[in-house]
């Protein structure tokens, strides 16, 4: 079995992959400080809570936060006695070719995030409360969190939607536009261009590099 490790900025994903299927998907909030012991800890409580017992014998690791990569790296050694393939290092074999610095994509937009732009607007304004993210039942809100949530939520149906239009008008080709991440099925609520939904995507990219990697390494020997 492979397991699949995606560290962003506010979560990180473990899925298990048996060749075919994902078993499950965990999601831990992202911390440079969480030891390896502790990462051992969560992982095995709550895949005995699913009752899979799993066989790990690869795992592959992509991280936006360079700092949790050591912890992980000993935790993968530790508990399942391999080297982990780290995407974006040397040793690590794309593929496909990358057309831009950082990635495999052809370009991109970076805006901030919504759980970020929530603290945002709560540190710099003390009396405004945390909210969730939801789609609020109407636009105008007539207390401060329906305010906030209809903010948030339909100020970033506006972003994606602006942004994808003017993608589509520069780049001149057909394409669809998939929505993936934790936030997906709930922005697909508010009429954004979405073709469809992909929880997966980058569990299922990693599971692709991985099998490429495999394959070129099996051909070397």
């Amino acid at each position: 079995m492979l397991l699949a490790i995606d560290c962003g900025n506010t979560n990180t994903v473990f899925s298990i992959w048996d060749g075919e299927t994902f078993l499950c998907t965990l999601r831990t909030s992202t911390h440079h400080a969480r030891t390896a012991d502790a990462y051992f800890t969560w992982f095995s409580t709550l895949v005995s809570h699913y009752g899979i017992e799993p066989n790990i014998k690869d795992v592959i690791i992509s991280s936006t936060v360079p700092r949790v990569v050591f912890n992980l790296r000993v935790f993968t050694d530790r508990f399942f006695g391999c080297r982990p393939i780290v995407v974006g290092k040397p040793d690590c074999d794309l593929p496909v070719p990358p057309r831009v610095d950082e990635g495999t994509q052809v370009g991109g937009v970076i805006a901030p995030g919504v759980n970020l732009s929530l603290e945002a607007l709560h540190s710099a304004a003390a009396a405004l409360p945390h909210v969730d993210v939801t789609k609020p039942q109407q636009v105008i809100g007539t207390n401060t969190v329906d305010c906030m949530q209809s903010g948030v939520f339909w100020g970033y149906v506006g972003l994606v939607n602006g942004i994808c239009a003017r993608i589509r008008a520069e780049y001149e080709k057909p394409m669809k536009i998939i929505g993936t991440g934790g936030l997906a099925p709930l922005f697909a609520q508010g009429d954004l261009l979405f073709d469809y939904i992909e929880d997966d995507l980058t569990m299922h990219g990693l599971t692709v590099i991985h099998a490429f990697n495999t394959k070129a390494e099996n051909t070397r020997k």
